[in-house]
């Protein structure tokens, strides 16, 4: 059985509580936190995050190299809230995420399970970059992007494997400012 730890906070650094709890596979959070590095789930490790109603911001993203489900809080970034790279596996269950100058998930040979929460960011909410193997699944939940389109992958040609993107469920509001098309049917 797993062990569950409920971190009781004297930092609001997260990267500073991940590195002084060794073997969290799930931890509940008690505070704000502020993510001034890139917060690092290590490939190897499987984590859950429970935030509650508290917050983790800054201007460095969530980088999953292992597996991490966040549970409920807000994520608040400046620049890309989350990044799944390669190996990598990120479960959201509940959580409101905000990028206010870039993309909201953005995959890099990662996994994303969208189960309910919300994206708002000024790219697209979903974004694939490395395309060989990413894989989102959005089951539900509402994603409004400001500037380009809620899912989008990255144009570029790529002689490796494709990527999977699977829509069950969910409110998708895509927006333009600089006069491109951004959400059609074909």
């Amino acid at each position: 059985m797993a062990t569950t730890y409920k971190v009781l906070l004297k930092t609001d650094n997260i990267n500073t509580v991940l590195a002084n709890v060794n073997d969290a596979p799930k931890m509940t959070i008690n505070k704000n936190m502020v993510v001034e590095v890139p917060m690092t789930i290590p490939a190897g490790k499987n984590m859950v995050l429970n935030m509650g109603n508290k917050k983790l911001s800054g201007n460095q993203p969530l980088v999953v190299n292992g597996e991490l489900q966040i549970i409920g809080g807000i994520i608040e970034a400046q620049n890309k809230a989350i990044i799944v790279n390669e190996g990598g596996k990120l479960v959201i269950d509940g959580t409101k995420i905000t990028s206010s100058n870039s993309e909201g998930i953005r995959l890099e040979g990662g996994e994303c399970v969208f189960n309910s929460g919300s994206i708002e960011s000024q790219e697209g909410c979903f974004s694939i970059y490395k395309g060989a193997g990413s894989k989102f699944v959005i089951n539900n939940g509402t994603f409004k992007a400001r500037d380009n389109a809620a899912v989008m992958g990255n144009g570029t040609r790529n002689t490796g494997a494709g990527y999977e993107i699977v829509i069950n469920g969910g409110e998708f509001d895509c927006n333009i400012q600089i006069g491109r098309t951004s959400c059609r049917e074909r």
